[in-house]
């Protein structure tokens, strides 16, 4: 017995699916296309959006939410009005939600005597103030200024005679 020719194994014959040709049109299986209309879950999630934005608006514009009132704590030798200087908060007063205490702090350690400060925001309305000083350690009088120095040579503050021996001791 003759044997019949084998057929050469390709695709179509070995799982016995048809095989595209190459070089064939691929046809896409339909998409079904969004509807451009306004659905009402769509209307809803609109709604939602501008009455979300409105309040948010609504809370940083109103004046109910002004800082009133300031607590300033820690301060010996700097004096009210420098720190007042640099707070300035002015009229109307700024909202407690979008005040930028950052700037506050940083304007309040420039000032020669604070070696540090921490600014914050609390409801309702007041601003927080704790002041950590240099400590001067020599009242150096200088024709008629008292200059209170720190244990870095560093002329802290310019103070009356009972101001500098308050402060020293």
């Amino acid at each position: 017995g003759a044997r019949p020719a084998a057929q050469p194994l390709g695709p179509s014959t070995v799982t016995g699916l048809p095989v595209r040709q190459a070089g064939g049109a691929r046809r896409r299986p339909a998409q079904r296309r969004a509807s451009s209309r306004l659905s009402p879950r769509r209307a809803l999630a609109a709604l939602v959006m501008v009455v979300t934005g409105a309040a948010t608006w609504g809370v940083a514009a109103s004046p109910t939410f002004g800082v009133r009132t300031t607590d300033v704590s820690g301060a010996a030798v700097t004096t009210d009005a420098e720190v007042e200087a640099v707070l300035a908060l002015g009229s109307p007063p700024p909202n407690a939600f979008t005040l930028a205490t950052d700037g506050l702090r940083s304007g309040l350690e420039a000032i020669p005597s604070i070696a540090r400060a921490d600014v914050q925001v609390t409801l309702p309305g007041t601003l927080r103030v704790r002041i950590v000083e240099r400590t001067p350690i020599l009242a150096w009088r200088a024709g008629d200024a008292l200059l209170l120095v720190d244990r870095d040579g560093r002329v802290i503050a310019d103070a009356g005679a009972a101001d500098a021996s308050a402060a020293a001791r």
